[in-house]
């Protein structure tokens, strides 16, 4: 496969991640309402060509299968850099996993009740002492809306333990007709595997599975390919949220497999102009960021979600639609921006290596009482 595709880190994706991010905050941001003569209307419900394009760019949940896809995709990568029993690395694995999610979004939840208590404002329910517990231990995700994916997360930790042993067994096609089989069943999935607080978690656990194969099948593809698959992922992804806008379970399974081309091409090593998105300086802050970004931005959505008379007086005085969105997102992003630099500085970075330290000293008992 060359260098380009033995890479254990791909900045490619890292930004790609960030992008993604950035695209989830201007999709919630795209819902705040304005007072339109007399009416509450929804900002990307007013017609406009622009509008129409920064639709297609702001993506929900697409752009969360993505994230999933690409989780897939790293933890297996990780996974299989230790050759090891799954039996052996199956609790080490667990305990980085926790180390990696909790601490950020604990931070995210302490914030938010931070913010009710000094000014009032709350995106849903008063933060209670139970419910913001509820909400740290992520049994609960009614204080920060986005959490509903964190905890999809957390049950992709055992489904990727045992993708890899099949990975390890050779049983590469049993993985992939499970993962078909799981998209295509989403929606009896949602009667059979329901969760408190919204939609089952558990129906995108196919998008993992789909991620661990790109990875399994990368050494297959040639570098040179590199912006032909990332372009296809590319153009596959948005013409699937446009031509799937009201088909979800379709629309969710065709990104999957846009994104894991998207994945491939990124990890072999993009050429040409595509290099940006591993050496510009603000998409490699971003992506770096992007985990604390994705969790801390519906912060701003407290004030951007009840402001709809100022809105609509904005847009009755003449400010397009599509322009009051993205000075709303320019604004958002750069008040969130530093709070999530703080939180990956001393809050994800330290808790990442104390989880290491942590499964390295596990290991390193193992391997002293199996001498």
């Amino acid at each position: 496969m060359g260098e380009a595709g033995a890479r254990r880190f791909h900045p490619e994706l890292e930004s790609l991640r960030g992008l993604a991010a950035l695209s989830v905050a201007g999709f919630h941001i795209s819902q705040s309402p304005a007072l339109v003569g007399g009416e509450s209307v929804i900002l990307k419900a007013m017609p406009s060509a622009a509008m129409d394009v920064l639709k297609i760019l702001f993506q929900g949940q697409p752009a969360v299968v993505f994230f999933f896809v690409l989780s897939g995709f790293v933890l297996t990568a990780s996974l299989q850099r230790t050759p090891r029993p799954v039996a052996e690395i199956a609790l080490p694995f667990a305990i980085a996993r926790i180390f990696r999610i909790y601490p950020a979004w604990i931070f995210a939840i302490l914030m938010f009740v931070g913010v009710y208590w000094l000014t009032g404002r709350t995106l849903s329910v008063v933060p209670s002492l139970a419910e913001t517990i509820q909400n740290i231990l992520l049994l609960s995700v009614s204080i920060d809306g986005v959490g509903w994916s964190i905890q999809t997360e957390l049950l992709a930790i055992p489904v990727l333990l045992i993708a890899l042993h099949w990975i390890a067994a050779g049983k590469i096609f049993r993985i992939l007709v499970i993962a078909s089989v799981m998209a295509i069943l989403t929606n009896p999935m949602k009667v059979i595997l329901p969760l408190e607080g919204g939609e089952p978690r558990a129906i995108f656990l196919y998008c993992f599975l789909f991620g661990a194969l790109t990875h399994v099948l990368l050494p297959r593809a040639q570098p040179r390919h590199a912006n032909a698959l990332f372009g296809l992922g590319v153009v596959l992804f948005f013409a699937g949220v446009t031509l799937f806008a009201r088909h979800f379970n379709v629309r969710d399974a065709w990104v999957t497999i846009a994104s894991c081309l998207m994945i491939a091409g990124g990890a072999l090593g993009l050429r040409g102009w595509l290099t940006v998105l591993r050496d510009n300086a603000v998409l490699r802050f971003l992506g770096r960021v992007s985990y604390s970004f994705y969790l801390l931005h519906p912060l701003t959505l407290m004030i951007c979600w009840q402001m709809e008379k100022e809105l609509g007086a904005a847009l009755q005085a003449g400010c397009p639609p599509w322009l009051a969105l993205l000075i709303m997102l320019v604004v958002s992003s750069a008040a969130v921006l530093p709070l999530a630099a703080l939180s990956y500085r001393f809050v994800e970075k330290p808790f990442i290596r104390l989880g290491h330290r942590l499964t390295a000293s596990m290991r390193a008992r193992e391997a002293a009482l199996a001498g």
